[in-house]
């Protein structure tokens, strides 16, 4: 099962990805930090895996698509265009271009 919690208000289509069409998506009466530590609170108290950039997990399993992408291209590309929020896409990136190069896949 999927939950997410955003910002009352927030655009539907930002909060619920077609990936996850079952998600349920509960509005919350403040802001993402107030958002956060309620999903902290939860996943501390519950078995429930926090899946943010909070979760050093998250970073690990990211990098491995730019593995893929050096894979594809033979090499890092010069340029990648991503959304950045809190920087966890471009850190896992970043991250696996960089291990990429040092093991020489």
């Amino acid at each position: 099962m999927c939950c997410a919690y955003s910002q009352r208000g927030d655009c539907p289509g930002k909060i619920k990805p077609g990936a996850y069409p079952r998600a349920v998506v509960l509005a919350v009466d403040g802001n993402f930090d107030v958002a956060l530590e309620l999903v902290k609170d939860i996943s501390r108290d519950h078995p429930i895996t926090l899946v943010n950039s909070l979760n050093p997990y998250r970073i690990e399993g990211q990098k491995t698509a730019s593995f893929e992408i050096c894979d594809t291209l033979g090499s890092a590309p010069d340029f990648q265009v991503i959304p950045v929020g809190n920087a966890g896409n471009i850190t896992a990136y970043w991250k696996g271009y960089k291990e990429y190069k040092e093991k020489a896949r």
